[in-house]
């Protein structure tokens, strides 16, 4: 078996590998590329390949990467492996030797799960929408803001449909630069209202895909985007021991999802969004709690809308026994 520690770089990355004993087999820098870690890794696979790497903006690809060689890579949070994050003396051969060690002697903290290629997919998408939402928002925002400058007043949802865009252009300004200006926004409001929808369509396609984004919108006020959210965020439900453990990992998205949820802000911290369910002890977000026909908790305990729900039913659920 050869352990191998990577710290990876933006052009090249240093690999630091050792066999069993922990004698040193070979170091030094390799090109940050499929090439380059083929050409020096591969040879080691038949044998056995233990690889840890540190999570980061180029993980995703060189784990698949890697992962498709043949080698079993452990991806870990810099900031919890102790030696490197305290390190006062950082490079990246003292980092890949630390990672190759602690790789051989079985010391490296609990593994960043790797989202599977159809999550990663979902991610992608909904990254890509919000980035165009926010665009396409902060484009509209300018232009209310130069007419407004002027002495125009808009309507609110005035520039969120082309009819109101075809109205404004056809309205007449007095000075001519203020046509030409809001001419040149309505084109790339165009643009990114088509992106927009070509995104949507994609996203239709996944929960067409995905039984589970169904079963999820069966609840009150979560739709398409909030499910695949969710799902995209958990990926594999499997991988949590138990409920508790799923809502404490995702405590830094919950507020998000309610949000998405709901099309309000829920503010303050996900532990003051959730709250204990009387059954099970699981936490769910409160606004869950506050639609008119939503239930007490997910598992159905005290539900004012869902009758309780029974372990058959659970079980047709995205998610495994019990509230979750």
């Amino acid at each position: 078996m050869t352990y191998c520690g990577i710290d990876i770089g933006g052009l090249s990355s240093y690999v630091y590998l050792t066999d069993a004993s922990g004698k040193k087999k070979w170091s030094g820098p390799v090109p940050s590329t499929k090439a380059g870690f083929a050409g020096r890794l591969r040879r080691y696979v038949r044998a056995g390949l233990r690889i840890a790497i540190e999570a980061g903006n180029q993980t995703a690809w060189i784990y698949r990467r890697l992962v498709e060689m043949g080698a079993e890579v452990t991806v870990v949070n810099p900031q919890k492996v102790k030696w490197i994050a305290e390190s006062r003396k950082k490079t990246d051969k003292i980092d890949a030797k630390i990672l190759c060690e602690l790789l051989r002697l079985d010391g490296l903290p609990e593994p960043v799960h790797m989202p599977s290629p159809q999550a990663r997919e979902v991610r992608g998408l909904l990254v890509a929408r919000r980035q165009l939402l926010t665009a396409r928002t902060k484009l509209q925002n300018v232009v209310r803001g130069l007419l407004r400058q002027e002495g125009v007043q808009l309507a609110a949802g005035e520039l969120t449909t082309f009819k109101g865009w075809k109205n404004l252009l056809a309205f007449g300004f007095d000075q001519d630069h203020l046509l030409r200006i809001v001419t040149v926004y309505y084109d790339s409001f165009v643009s990114l209202t088509r992106s927009l929808r070509q995104l949507e369509k994609d996203l239709a396609e996944q929960e067409q895909q995905d039984q589970r984004a169904q079963r999820l919108q069966t609840m009150p006020k979560v739709g398409r985007i909030a499910s695949l959210t969710l799902l995209a965020a958990v990926d594999d439900v499997n991988r949590f021991a138990s409920s508790k453990k799923l809502v404490g990992a995702t405590r830094a998205w919950l507020p998000r999802f309610a949000r998405a949820a709901s099309g309000a802000s829920t503010g303050g911290s996900a532990g003051r969004d959730a709250k204990s369910c009387g059954r099970c002890g699981c936490r769910w977000p409160t606004w869950w709690q506050s639609t008119a026909v939503g239930p007490r908790s997910p598992c159905g305990a005290g539900s004012t809308g869902w009758p309780s729900v029974g372990a058959a039913r659970r079980r047709s659920w995205p998610w495994p026994d019990g509230c979750w």
